[in-house]
């Protein structure tokens, strides 16, 4: 599984586009920031688990990489 890398833009569930901006450690627990293209929000503290879990069909839990 692909894991979140700044400069990369990923998909989410809702189709919204979301810019890779850092990945950071706090307390044991990995968190991403990301900038969501399509409305202009930036989620500071995005669990890492949104990239590495996947249902039940092998797919990517919550986001897709864009290539």
């Amino acid at each position: 599984m692909t894991e979140p890398e700044p400069g990369q833009m990923w998909l989410d569930e809702d189709g919204h586009y979301n810019l890779i901006l850092k990945v950071f450690e706090r307390d044991g627990s990995y968190y991403v920031s990301t900038l969501c293209i399509t409305n202009g929000v930036n989620y500071d503290h995005e669990p890492i688990e949104c990239w590495q879990n996947e249902r039940d069909d092998g797919l990517p839990y919550y986001r897709t990489l864009v290539e």
